[in-house]
């Protein structure tokens, strides 16, 4: 397992490309961004009650919903796509998953970006989403709670400052929001 130092302080313990076993032995010994808003009980996806399952080596009753399950898998198909979107929309570059991070001094703290960026010289988070024209109007303001939590989550892992949400609404429309790191959240 590689311990590599990141440029914001956070250790590199697997590379992107690890296999799958090695990816879960690792998500499981720690909190990941995915795993924050559950956690706080604002996924909609997942609850508080399924992570614990998960974290604990314990069965989770498993999904019965092949249409969630296709939208999971059509979003990671379509972060490429975001990814460009992205890059086209505001200018900056993107750069794949470092691999997963763990915060020095809070060892279960982890994250898997979906990619980074850089600006002015600094190193930013960018977190892909790809989600339903029904979701428009959650968006369009401000990326959903549960997504700025999981950027808040990334952004204190990593230290860095700011990150970005790249939406991709109903395979049409992107939208970009950039988000500041806040100390208190």
């Amino acid at each position: 397992m590689s311990t590599a130092t990141y440029p914001s302080g956070a250790a590199v313990v697997l590379g992107p490309d690890a296999p799958r076993e090695e990816w879960h032995a690792v998500r499981k010994s720690g909190i990941g961004g995915s795993d924050i808003a559950a956690i706080c009980g604002l996924n909609p996806w997942t609850s508080p009650l399924e992570i614990w399952l998960k974290k604990t080596g314990q069965t989770v009753p498993p999904r019965q919903d092949p249409i969630l399950s296709e939208a999971a898998e059509m979003g990671h198909e379509l972060e490429p796509i975001t990814a460009r979107r992205f890059t086209k929309i505001t200018g900056l570059p993107v750069f794949d998953n470092p691999g997963t991070l763990r915060m020095p001094d809070i060892p279960w703290a982890l994250v898997n970006l979906d990619r980074t960026t850089e600006e002015n010289g600094l190193p930013g988070v960018v977190e892909l989403k790809s989600r339903s024209r029904y979701a428009l109007n959650d968006w369009l303001e401000e990326p959903p709670v549960d997504v700025q939590v999981q950027t808040q989550w990334q952004l204190m892992v990593t230290g860095w400052s700011f990150g970005y949400t790249a939406a991709l609404i109903g395979g049409q429309r992107t939208i970009v929001h950039r988000i500041e790191r806040d100390e208190k959240l």
